[in-house]
């Protein structure tokens, strides 16, 4: 299953996504991730592993030690580095670099081919 995690109307998009790629996202809307950071935790708790471009559920997911895969430019922030595959900050984060400027058709490559290997572990 997936989980929306970003914050403001992304209805339209969440939509457009799911009639592309048949892939439901699920969207709690009682959670406000920039009203009430202690459910915005509580739903991150929740999940098995989350999956984001660095934004405040990738630093919340860290701080919780909850599996999560970062998207990242490939000029990154300056907490990021670079030339790395973890997080100095958070060790259960994994990063995933663009190899080239607005590369994220690589980056999404890397994902799937990451996600693949787990699930084939897990079932």
């Amino acid at each position: 299953m997936c989980f929306n995690l970003q914050y403001g109307d992304v209805k339209q998009e969440i939509d457009g996504f799911t009639a592309e790629t048949n892939v439901r996202i699920y969207d709690d809307e009682t959670v406000d991730s920039l009203q009430n950071l202690d459910d915005f935790a509580a739903q991150i708790s929740s999940l098995d592993l989350i999956i984001s471009t660095s934004n405040t559920a990738v630093h919340v997911a860290g701080a919780l030690g909850k599996p999560v895969w970062n998207l990242i430019s490939y000029l990154p922030d300056w907490r990021w580095t670079v030339g790395r595959q973890n997080s100095l900050w958070y060790p259960t984060m994994k990063l995933f670099r663009q190899r080239q400027v607005s590369d994220w058709n690589g980056v999404f490559q890397q994902v799937a081919h990451s996600l693949k290997e787990l699930l084939t572990h897990e079932i």
